[in-house]
C-alpha cells in the first residue's frame, strides 16, 4: 500500500477549507463519521467486545485540527493518524478509500499540483459509498399556503427567538406548542419560507408522527434521513440510534441550519436530534409542553385560536372579499363554530371555494342543526384525526379526565371545578388536568383551565359515546354542588345576616370565604356565565334540588349588579326546577326571586304577579317567613302601580309578621318599605317614623348595608320634611357607608338624595355635582327610568345658569 502523507494533508487542508462549497462540508462530516466509527469499531478484544475508549489518536487528532485549522503541525499528524488508521484496519482503509476518491473529484489546489494518489487493492474492489453527492443545499419545506393569516405576534416570537442564542450547545431552540388543528406547524413552515435565506446550510424537516415501532427505532429512523440529507451515504449511517446522534452533532457542529421537527412526543426524542451549531435554530411543534426543554436553553410559543378578525380574515382570502362581506353575520358565526382554529376554518373555507353557489348562512345552518354542532363539523371536514392521535395517546384515566370535564356546561374551570367533576382530592386532579395541559387538549387561562369549543366539543362526543346518562348526570350533580357552595359562600360574605332557604350556606361563625362583599361580588360576576351554564345543564339532567338552590345562591349579586337578563332566567329556571321538586317553599323562594327582578324593572304588573303567586303558594307551605317576603313584594308592586292603601296593608301586615316572628333584619326591610310607601303618600311624619324604626333596628343588629340604604330614604323624607340640613348629612353618611357595598343602584341614589338636599339649601354647585354622580351610577346600574335625577339635574343647571346671567 502507497500512501504519501503529504498529499493528504493538502487534500485535507482543501476539504476545510471549503474550497469544494457545500460538498466540502458535507465530505468533512463524512470523514468525521470514519474517525468515529475507526474508535467504536475498529479494534475488538478477544471476547468479541469492543475496547472502550475516551478517543482514538484520529479522532484525537481531528478534533485537535478542527480546533485550529491553519495549524500545519495539527494537520501533520492527523494526516499520520489517518495513515496509521488506515494501515491497521482494512475495513476503515475501504471506507477512507472511497472518501479519498470523492474528495479528489474537488478542484483542491492540492490535486492541481500532482499529489499523489492512496493506492491498496481493497480500493478497487469497493464502489464508492455513494457515487455521487447532490451539491444543493436541502430545503425541506413544502409550498407555502397561499392563505396564511395573522399570527403576527407569534412570527415576531420565533424572529425574536432566532436571535437569541441561548440553547444547548449554542443551538437556539424554540417549541411551538398547541392543540391538534391550531395551526402550529402552517405557523413554523410560514416562518420558515421568510427566513430560508438566512440559514446557508439548509432548511431540514423532520416529521417525528410519520414513523413507526419502539423510540429507539423512531430516532434512528429520522437521524438516517436527516444524515442522508446532508451528504452521509447510506452505508455510512450509523447503526445504532446512539451513534447516529453522535454522528449528526458532528457534522452539524459548524453548521447554519433551521431544524424543523414536527409532532414531537417527549423532551428526550427532541434531544436525540438537536445539532450543536452556534449558528443552527431548532424549531420544534408539538401538541405537548415539553417543559423539560427549559434546562436546554429553550424559548416557547403557545398557539392559540385565532382572534375572531383574523378568522374572517382567512375566509376573506379564501373566499374573496366581496362573498364575505356580503353575509358580514353568517361569516362571523362560522368562525364562532370553528372556534377560531385554522384548519377547521380552511377546510370549511374550501368546501364553500368548491360550492360557490353555496351561501355561508347554508354552511351556518348545516353546522348548527345539530345542538352539537362541532360534531357535523368533524364529520364534514374531517377534522377528527386532529384530535385522535392525543386522545389515543392518553392513559386511561386521562381519557377519563378529557370526556368528564369536557362535560363542563361552559369547558373554562377551576382547579377545584375539576376536582369536583372528577371526583378526585384536588392534588389528584391537578396531576389530571396538568396531563392534559401538556397535550395541549387543556389550556392555562389565568387561574383557570379551558378547552377551545371545537376541543370541548371533541371531549364531550367522546363522553356520549363511552358513558352512559348516569355518568353523565354524575358529572354534572358533582359540579352543581361545587358551584353551589361556592356561590353561597360568596353570597354569605356579601349579605352574612340574609335569611337562606337552601342547604349549603355557610354555617354561622365560619370563616368568610372573601375578605370583603366587594371582592365576593366580583368574584360571582366572574363566573357568572358559568352559573348559568350550570342552572341550564341541571335542569338537563333533572338535578332540581341544585338548581333552585344555585339561584339562591346568585341573589345579592343580582340585587347589586343587576345583570337583568341573567336575573330573570335564573329564576325562571329555578322556579322549574322548584316545581318539578314539588317543594312549595323553593317554589315561594322563586317567585319571590323572580317578582324583584321585574320590580327593578319598572315592570308593575309582572312584580305584583309573581308576588301573589309567591304569596299562593307560601301559604300553602305554611311558611310565615317567605308571607311575609311575598307581602313585601305585594306592597312595592302596588305602590309604583299607584294603590298606596293596598300597598300600605300589605306591607304593614308583613312589617307585623316578622316583628311577632322576631326576625330583626327581615323587620327592619319591610319598616323601611312601608316607610318609602309613606312617603309616596305624603304621610311625611310617618314615613319619617317607620324609617327611624329601621334605620335604629338595622344598627342594633349591625347591618351596615340595610342602615345605609334606610338612612338615604330618611334623608329624603327630611328633604320632604323641610330639613335640608340634615337631610344631607344623612345622605352623605350612607353613601360614604354604601362605597363598598358594590351596588351602582344603591350609590345612585344616595346621591341623587344627597344632591337634592344641597339644591334645597342653594348650594347649586354641590347639587350639580352629587346629581350628575347619580345620573352616572343609575346609568352604570341599567336603571329603566332617569326622570327623577334628570329633573333634579334641569333645574339646578337652570338656576346656575340663571345666577351666571345675573352677575
Amino acid at each position: 500500500m502507497d500512501l504519501i502523507v503529504p498529499s493528504m494533508e493538502a487534500l485535507l487542508k482543501g476539504v476545510i477549507e471549503g474550497t469544494g462549497g457545500e460538498v466540502g462540508r458535507q465530505l468533512w462530516a463524512g470523514l468525521r463519521l470514519l474517525v468515529s466509527r475507526e474508535r467504536g469499531e475498529g479494534h475488538r478484544d478477544g471476547d468479541g467486545q469492543g475496547r472502550s475508549t475516551s478517543g482514538g489518536p484520529a479522532e484525537d487528532a481531528l478534533r485537535a485540527f478542527e480546533a485550529d485549522p491553519r495549524d500545519p503541525v495539527r494537520l501533520a499528524v492527523l494526516g499520520a493518524a489517518l495513515t496509521t488508521a488506515a494501515q491497521s484496519d482494512p475495513q476503515f482503509l475501504a471506507h477512507f478509500d472511497a472518501w479519498r476518491q470523492r474528495a479528489s473529484a474537488l478542484p483542491l489546489p492540492s490535486n492541481a499540483a500532482g499529489a499523489a494518489e492512496l493506492h491498496s487493492p481493497a480500493a478497487e474492489r469497493i464502489e464508492s459509498i455513494d457515487e455521487r453527492l447532490q451539491p444543493l443545499v436541502p430545503r425541506h419545506l413544502r409550498p407555502p399556503l397561499a392563505h396564511f393569516t395573522n399570527r403576527t405576534a407569534e412570527l415576531l416570537q420565533l424572529d425574536q427567538a432566532a436571535q437569541t442564542r441561548t440553547g444547548a450547545g449554542g443551538t437556539q431552540i424554540v417549541v411551538v406548542s398547541g392543540g391538534g388543528g391550531i395551526g402550529k406547524t402552517a405557523l413554523v413552515e410560514h416562518w420558515l419560507h421568510r427566513r430560508a435565506a438566512d440559514f446557508r446550510d439548509g432548511v431540514l424537516h423532520a416529521d417525528l408522527a410519520a414513523t413507526a415501532g419502539d423510540h429507539r427505532a423512531q430516532i434512528h429512523l429520522v437521524l438516517s434521513g436527516l444524515l442522508r440529507s446532508l451528504g452521509v451515504a447510506g452505508e455510512q449511517v450509523p447503526a445504532t440510534a446512539d451513534e447516529a446522534s453522535i454522528l449528526f452533532r458532528q457534522i452539524t457542529a459548524r453548521s447554519n441550519l433551521a431544524v424543523h421537527l414536527d409532532n414531537a412526543e417527549s423532551d428526550a426524542q427532541v434531544e436525540a436530534l438537536l445539532p450543536t451549531s452556534p449558528e443552527s435554530t431548532v424549531v420544534v411543534t408539538s401538541r405537548h409542553l415539553l417543559g423539560g426543554l427549559n434546562r436546554l436553553g429553550a424559548r416557547f410559543i403557545h398557539v392559540q385560536a385565532l382572534a375572531p378578525e383574523a378568522g374572517r380574515e382567512l375566509l376573506r382570502r379564501s373566499l374573496g372579499e366581496d362573498r364575505v362581506a356580503a353575509e358580514f353575520e353568517s361569516s362571523v358565526r362560522l368562525v364562532e363554530l370553528c372556534g377560531g382554529h385554522p384548519l377547521a376554518l380552511a377546510l370549511t373555507a374550501g368546501s364553500l371555494a368548491t360550492r360557490p353557489q353555496q351561501s355561508l348562512d347554508d354552511a351556518v345552518q348545516q353546522l348548527t342543526e345539530d345542538r352539537r354542532h362541532q360534531r357535523a363539523l368533524r364529520r364534514e371536514i374531517s377534522i377528527t384525526s386532529n384530535f385522535d392521535g392525543s386522545y389515543d395517546a392518553l392513559t386511561d384515566e386521562q381519557q377519563v379526565a378529557y370526556r368528564r370535564l369536557g362535560f363542563h356546561p361552559r369547558g373554562e374551570f377551576s382547579l377545584q371545578a375539576a376536582a369536583a367533576a372528577l371526583a378526585l382530592p384536588v392534588h389528584e386532579a391537578r396531576q389530571r388536568v396538568d396531563d392534559l395541559v401538556e397535550v395541549s387538549l387543556l389550556e392555562i387561562r389565568g387561574e383557570r383551565y379551558a378547552f377551545h369549543d371545537v376541543v370541548r366539543s371533541d371531549a364531550r362526543e367522546r363522553a356520549e359515546w363511552d358513558d352512559d346518562h348516569d355518568q353523565h348526570r354524575a358529572v354534572i350533580c358533582r359540579l352543581l354542588e361545587h358551584y353551589v357552595a361556592l356561590a353561597a359562600a360568596a353570597d354569605a360574605v356579601v349579605a352574612p345576616q340574609e335569611w337562606r332557604l337552601g342547604e349549603f350556606f355557610p354555617s354561622p361563625g365560619a370563616p368568610p370565604a372573601y375578605s370583603s362583599s366587594l371582592e365576593a361580588l366580583e368574584a360571582l360576576e366572574r363566573d357568572l356565565p358559568t352559573l348559568m351554564a350550570m342552572l341550564r345543564a341541571g335542569g338537563e339532567y333533572g338535578a332540581h334540588a341544585l338548581v333552585w338552590q344555585l339561584a339562591e345562591a346568585m341573589w345579592h349579586l343580582f340585587l347589586r349588579r343587576k345583570h337583568i337578563a341573567e336575573w330573570e332566567l335564573a329564576y325562571r329556571l329555578g322556579i322549574a326546577a322548584a316545581r318539578r321538586c314539588a317543594d312549595d317553599a323553593a317554589l315561594a323562594r322563586m317567585h319571590y326571586c323572580l317578582g324583584l327582578a321585574f320590580h327593578d324593572q319598572g315592570r308593575r304588573a309582572e312584580a305584583l304577579t309573581a308576588g301573589q303567586d309567591a304569596l299562593r303558594v307560601a301559604r300553602r307551605a305554611d311558611h310565615d317567613r317567605l308571607t311575609a317576603h311575598a307581602l313585601g313584594l305585594i306592597g312595592m308592586a302596588r305602590r309604583e302601580q299607584g294603590d298606596v292603601k293596598d300597598a300600605v296593608a300589605a306591607l304593614a301586615e308583613a312589617v307585623a309578621l316578622d316583628h311577632v316572628a322576631e326576625r330583626h333584619r327581615d323587620a327592619a326591610l319591610s319598616r323601611r318599605r312601608l316607610g318609602q310607601t309613606l312617603l309616596a303618600a305624603d304621610k311625611i311624619a310617618e314615613a319619617i317614623d317607620e324609617l327611624t324604626k329601621s334605620r335604629d333596628l338595622a344598627e342594633r343588629i349591625g347591618d351596615p348595608d340595610v342602615k345605609a340604604m334606610t338612612t338615604v330614604w330618611l334623608a329624603d323624607a327630611y328633604t320632604r320634611a323641610g330639613d335640608p340640613a340634615h337631610a344631607e348629612e344623612f345622605a352623605a353618611q350612607a353613601a360614604g357607608l354604601l362605597a363598598d357595598s358594590g351596588s351602582s343602584k344603591y350609590r345612585a341614589q344616595a346621591y341623587m338624595v344627597c344632591g337634592e338636599a344641597a339644591a334645597a339649601q342653594g348650594r347649586l354647585t354641590t347639587a350639580r355635582d352629587h346629581l350628575q354622580r347619580a345620573k352616572a351610577f343609575f346609568i352604570e346600574a341599567g336603571a329603566p327610568d332617569l326622570r327623577r335625577v334628570e329633573e333634579a339635574l334641569t333645574e339646578v343647571t337652570n338656576r346656575l345658569s340663571d345666577a351666571s346671567a345675573q352677575r
